[in-house]
Formats: structure tokens, sequence, C-alpha cells
């Protein structure tokens, strides 16, 4: 038995925060759909003054019968606006260089900084700004205490501060006390994430929430704690995963599509400094998810593991370039 799915998808324009959620449902469903052939599903979006007329909803209903005989696993995005019907599709760039997106005297913040993508940033930053600002669920772990002490030696301070990027509170209460000592804040990262891979229809809400939740709410927490701040860019570290989907990531999927729509929303509003998304593929020294089946998907794709030193190369060519979201891939 086969199920064909269309979700409609409200476009009520870039400033509205409707389709935040929309765009991680088909996140999710990338992962739904390698999971089970058994589904067939688009995201129609419709623009805000088409929706509710005769024509729109004869358009839905020629995307159901579309995606009812579409090729088992075939996943889009649609959108029906003025200008016809247009699929969402990925386009290869190499933006040009622009140098370092940070000042001399600057701060910045990475949220999950002592993980493996937010150490690296930490030591590309080390003796090239004033200031970095960490916050992480746990206490400072003891050898990444004499990692940053080490970084320190190049003349940047690291102040490190426990927080929740769950509980909004917990969040501003972090960044103030950094504050007391850096400063404000020129930039930030939001690296924070954690996975618990397991099948979509095994799921519980707990499970869903302990990865979606840190990277959802934690963008957001960030973005109200720091709108006061003088920023130079805001970026949201995604995963090619809300991209291409991954077996058991679902959720994880889910979340970071959130952040890529996020990062668009934020940057069409009046909102101080660049907004980016960037979804990282696997790092061969750092990030999460080194798994064996996971390589094994990549490498069907003609996709390697990144080398650290090439992801934060490409870092600082999309820092500066127009369009908010950028997949960072190194392959065939």
């Amino acid at each position: 038995h086969e199920t064909a799915i269309l979700v409609l998808k409200r476009d009520a324009g870039a400033s509205s925060t409707q389709g935040l959620v929309s765009s991680a449902l088909a996140g999710l469903s990338r992962t739904a759909l390698l999971e089970t052939r058994k589904l067939r599903i688009r995201i129609l979006e419709v623009d805000d003054n088409r929706l509710g007329s005769a024509g729109a909803v004869e358009a839905a209903l020629r995307e159901l019968r579309s995606v009812a005989s579409a090729p088992s696993g075939e996943a889009l995005e649609v959108r029906h606006a003025d200008e016809g019907r247009l699929v969402r599709i990925q386009e290869r760039a190499v933006p040009a260089p622009a140098g370092a997106p940070w000042r001399k005297d600057g701060c910045y913040l990475i949220a999950g900084g002592v993980g493996g993508i937010g150490l690296r940033f930490c030591e590309l930053l080390a003796g090239r700004v004033k200031a970095v600002g960490l916050i992480g669920r746990s206490s400072l772990p003891p050898q990444k205490k004499v990692i940053l002490d080490t970084f320190a030696l190049k003349g940047t301070e690291y102040v490190y501060e426990r927080a929740d990027l769950t509980d909004t509170a917990s969040v501003n209460s972090a960044l103030a006390r950094i504050r007391e000592r850096t400063g404000a804040f020129h930039g930030v990262f939001h690296s924070g994430g954690q996975l618990e891979d397991g099948l979509l229809i095994t799921k519980t809400r707990e499970a869903f929430s302990k990865v979606y939740d840190p990277k959802v709410l934690g963008a957001w927490a960030l973005h109200e704690a720091t709108k006061g701040d003088p920023l130079d860019f805001f970026t949201v570290f995604s995963s090619i995963v809300s991209v291409i989907g991954n077996m058991g990531q679902a959720d994880y999927g889910a979340a970071n599509a959130f952040l890529d729509a996020f990062a668009a929303w934020r940057g069409a509003g009046d909102y101080p400094g660049r907004s980016l998304s960037v979804n990282w593929t696997l790092w061969a020294d750092g990030g999460m998810g080194q798994s064996e089946a996971v390589l094994k998907q990549l490498s069907t794709l003609g996709i390697m593991p990144l080398q650290s030193v090439h992801a934060l190369q490409a870092f600082e060519r999309i820092a500066h370039a127009a369009v908010p979201q950028y997949a960072v891939v190194q392959g065939e």
C-alpha cells in the first residue's frame, strides 16, 4: 500500500514566520522518503494572494494527482506563483574571495562552541579577534579548557558560560555575563545540536525534541538575545541532511531545514547583520555523525568528508555572499 501526501504551505511574504515550520516538514520528508518507499510527498507553496481561489484549488488537485503517479521516493518542493509553477533546485556557486568577515577588535559568540566544528572556529579566530564568547549546555570539560587556553596564547580572550539553548532566559543570562567581560557581540555562530538516530516511525516525542529543540529554539533564543548587538553577521550551522535526507535523522533534517528557512526569514527583516545558513556535510575531523552508514550514503553521491582547512576557507568565501543559504561539500 502506497500513500501520497500533498502539504499546502502558505507564502505570506518573506517577513512572515508562517513558512518556517512547513520548511522543517520538507526537511523531515526527505528522510522519511528514504526510510520507506511507500510514501510520496510534495510540499506545495501558494502565494498568499492566490490561496483560496478556484485556480489554486484546481492546481493543488493537479499536484496531488501528479505526486500520486510520480516515481516512488520523489520529493519536490513546488511553488505556485504569478509567474507560474516553480520547482526548488540547488545551484552550484563559488563566491569570489572577499576577505575575512571579522573585526580585529570584535567579539564573537559561538553557541555549542566546544563541539567539533565550534572548536575549529575557535581556533580560526585565535589571534584574529579580541574575544570569543562560548555557551554550552554542560560545564566546560577540563580538556576543552586546556585547548581554549592554548588558543588564548595568541591574544584572544575566550569566555565560556553554561546555558540551555532551549531556554530564552538562560541564554539571555549567559550572554549578559559574557558581555560584562567582552563587550557587545559583532557576530553569532549557532553551532549547537545533537543526534538521536532512529527511524521516524519509532521516534518518541521526547527523542524528537531532544534533537529538534536545541537547533530551532536555540536559533530563536540567540536571535532575540542579540537583536541589540552591532552584529555584522548571524550564522546558523545547518546540515546537508536538510537538503538530501539521511536514514534515521528525520528530526535532524527537520531542525536544519528550519534553520535554512530561518536565515532567509531573518535576512528579509530589519535585523542587525547578514543572515546565513551553512549546510555542512560530514567533517573529516569534527562535527557529528561519522558512521559507516553516513559515509556510504555520501560516497554514493560523490561526496567525501570535508577537510577542516577547506571548510574554513569556504566559510570565508560565503560569509559576504548575498545568498542566505550555502551547502558546502567536497567531492567529485
